[in-house]
């Protein structure tokens, strides 16, 4: 029995998105399941402008959304015509990250593609990305492609982080996906300082492979690993070491996100309080 049935790819128009589109196609075509195309759009106070002018210009959300929706529509008519699976799509205004998270919990999705990320520059290092959003936020799996072939035919490599146990059903997923493209797998854990928290790894790596051995004919290869940065950045460099096509993720990641001035301000009156309730509690 195949498991996935509804896959969301998230899309802008370009190579790199269309090469996004149809390898999750692939995906889609070997599972009979069904993709919805989502693409972004982040509002800019021109657009919101034009939109509520008399003459809404070339600019106005409504005259854009217009456009944008008939490029997705053409790609949705070829994807349909090329691959034989149903497409659906969805042109939204605001958070991106958020936005996916959002539809991937109303369809309930079973896998999330993305394209890989832009190298980080100083402008972008201390933000979160779209994409490390919905990593961290994803209850699916997430598949990152790292490669723009035109066939998943050509994948050789998949990097797997284990941070936490994975579910059975979600082996079965990545079990299905190794099989139907020939794929080597790189589980990758992590080792840390605490002893608990390093045997905790080592065990949900060990119970991982355990479930894809007993799927039998699976080519995998174990590695574990310190993170001296963000276990995201740290995955990715070792997908790039070993050559990976696509990194699946299936629970969360750690990231640091900075905190915005509220929130600051807010964790800072719930320390007060929390240090003035035990000084009531234990007095001096």
């Amino acid at each position: 029995m195949k498991i996935i049935k509804k896959i969301i790819v998230p899309v802008n128009f370009d190579s790199a998105h269309l090469s996004v589109a149809i390898q999750a196609a692939e995906i889609a075509k070997e599972h009979k399941a069904e993709i919805y195309l989502i693409h972004v759009c982040k509002p800019t106070f021109t657009n919101l402008f034009s939109q509520f002018s008399i003459s809404k210009g070339t600019n106005s959300i409504y005259r854009l959304t217009k456009s944008k929706n008939s490029l997705i529509c053409s790609w949705k008519l070829w994807i349909e015509k090329e691959y034989g699976i149903k497409v659906n799509t969805i042109i939204e205004w605001g958070s991106k990250g958020k936005i996916i998270i959002d539809y991937a919990r109303e369809y309930q999705a079973d896998l999330i593609a993305l394209k890989k990320q832009k190298n980080i520059t100083w402008f972008n290092k201390f933000k979160t990305s779209a994409s490390e959003y919905i990593i961290a936020k994803s209850s699916c799996q997430v598949i990152t492609f790292l490669t723009e072939v035109s066939s998943i035919s050509k994948w050789q490599n998949i990097v797997i982080p284990v941070t936490n146990f994975i579910p059975e059903v979600r082996v079965k997923t990545i079990v299905d996906i190794v099989k139907s493209f020939n794929v080597k797998l790189h589980l990758l854990a992590f080792s840390k300082n605490s002893v608990v928290d390093h045997k905790s790894n080592f065990y949900y790596l060990s119970e991982t492979l355990k479930m894809l051995k007993a799927s039998g004919n699976v080519q995998v290869e174990c590695k574990c690993i310190s993170s001296t940065k963000s276990q995201i950045q740290t995955v990715v460099n070792y997908a790039k070491k070993v050559n990976a096509d696509a990194i699946i993720t299936n629970n969360k990641i750690g990231y640091s996100t900075p905190l915005s001035f509220g929130k600051r301000v807010k964790n800072y009156f719930k320390r007060l309080s929390s240090h003035q309730n035990n000084s009531e509690l234990f007095p001096v």
